[in-house]
């Protein structure tokens, strides 16, 4: 029955951390804007979990404000690798206090997801354009239509989270009862 427990709690973890990294270096959140008169330029704007990246062409004079530095890029990858071993460390620890490290982790990534969709929501309410969904920004000389949405690799970061949480939590379950896996 241990080694069952033990093969459910480092795959839930290991499974958790391939969601958290895959979630990290995929896209959170796309925008397809099309300018009255041109066709439609998809994955104009998106955003990952170090920063954002797009492709706005003519428009990118109205991005520029919005680029991420190459600091908080390279921050961004800091944080994912000290996350990365808080997660090996709080599966691999014999300490039983060490579990809490997944917890953590799991809540931290989920605060980050949510801050990234707060400060996101924020800014193109400056211009009314919403967080998904179709909206228009009227411009003087033209209007741009944009569709926003989350994709799959925000749901995958939520669900990354989640999992080191529960793992974490279960952990103590899952472990024998001297509490460590050894």
């Amino acid at each position: 029955m241990d080694t069952i427990k033990k093969l459910v709690f480092y795959g839930l973890a290991a499974a958790s951390a391939a969601l958290f990294v895959a979630s990290f270096l995929m896209p959170w959140w796309t925008a397809d804007l099309t300018v009255q008169g041109f066709s439609v330029q998809r994955d104009a704007i998106q955003i990952f979990g170090y920063g954002l990246s797009h492709n706005m062409g003519q428009l990118t004079v109205y991005i520029l404000d919005q680029e991420t530095p190459y600091y908080q890029t390279v921050l961004a990858y800091v944080y994912l690798g000290v996350s990365i071993g808080m997660v090996v460390l709080g599966s691999m620890a014999r300490n039983k206090k060490a579990r809490w490290l997944l917890v953590i982790t799991g809540m931290v990534y989920m605060v980050y997801l949510g801050t990234a969709a707060f400060i996101l929501s924020g800014n193109l309410g400056e211009y009314d354009i919403s967080l998904t969904g179709w909206s228009t920004y009227r411009a003087p000389a033209r209007s741009v239509t944009f569709f926003t949405q989350f994709l799959p690799g925000y749901y995958l970061g939520l669900a990354g989270g989640a999992g080191l949480v529960i793992s974490g939590l279960l952990g103590r379950y899952l472990k024998k009862a001297n509490n460590y896996i050894s």
